[in-house]
């Protein structure tokens, strides 16, 4: 039997909040604890991984990420990271072009409707793919991605990519675009306010959807509990 839509709610909350504490350790431990991981989960881990210099682990968890959702551009994005921080060049090329291709030519997603308060823009995902390039000795191409990026530039924090241009052009490596540290799925607040209330009703609890459009507000059935599932 796999765990209940609650209990799986309440780790990832508590797994969360120990990651914003700073607490990776723990935090990893709670999203271990998890029994059916969605691709939100696994990312999530990839990315604690990644920050405490797990690389090789954070590889394997983006990629069954990866597995769950072949459209999540910034799971793509984290492992080009994670393969660029550990010389494996040509699949970290591979990996940004793909985060690339699935902003659809988009200059940026907000992943704040699937929670996570961050927005991935085309200029880091070109200028991190010119720093692959540059690595590679491909400076030419180095150059006229950092050119590219330049073009759809999206917040005052893109001066990097400047940078970054200047730098090709003398032949030198710059540093790549890395996601923040609070940057991770969060389950939604609708979910986390439901299972905190006291359940006076044994295994029938009450939750209010947490879907666009639809305003059910009732007793939890099978079918509407895999339905709410469809978010995490």
């Amino acid at each position: 039997m796999g765990m209940s839509l609650r209990d799986t709610v309440i780790l990832w909350d508590v797994a969360v909040g120990l990651c914003d504490e700073g607490k990776t350790t723990e935090g990893l431990q709670k999203f271990g604890e998890i029994s059916e991981k969605s691709s939100k989960i696994l990312f999530n881990i990839g990315s604690v991984q990644l920050w405490a210099g797990r690389v090789e682990d954070s590889i394997k968890s983006f990629s069954q990420s990866i597995q769950k959702d072949d459209h999540l551009s910034v799971a793509y994005f984290q492992r080009g990271l994670a393969y660029l921080k550990n010389g494996r060049l040509e699949e970290a090329l591979l990996d940004f072009e793909n985060a690339h291709t699935h902003l659809r030519g988009n200059t940026m997603i907000d992943y704040k409707q699937l929670g996570m308060r961050h927005k991935l823009y085309a200029c880091e995902i070109l200028y991190n793919t010119a720093l692959v390039e540059a690595t590679l000795g491909r400076w030419e191409k180095a150059e006229h991605l950092l050119c590219q990026a330049q073009r759809c530039k999206g917040d005052k924090k893109h001066h990097c990519v400047d940078t970054g241009l200047h730098a090709v052009q003398g032949k030198n490596l710059f540093q790549p675009v890395e996601l923040p540290m609070d940057a991770l799925f969060r389950p939604p607040k609708s979910l986390t306010a439901n299972v905190k209330k006291q359940d006076y009703l044994g295994k029938a609890k009450v939750v209010s959807s947490v879907l666009e459009n639809d305003t059910f507000s009732g007793f939890v059935g099978p079918k509407k509990v895999q339905y709410i599932t469809t978010i995490i």
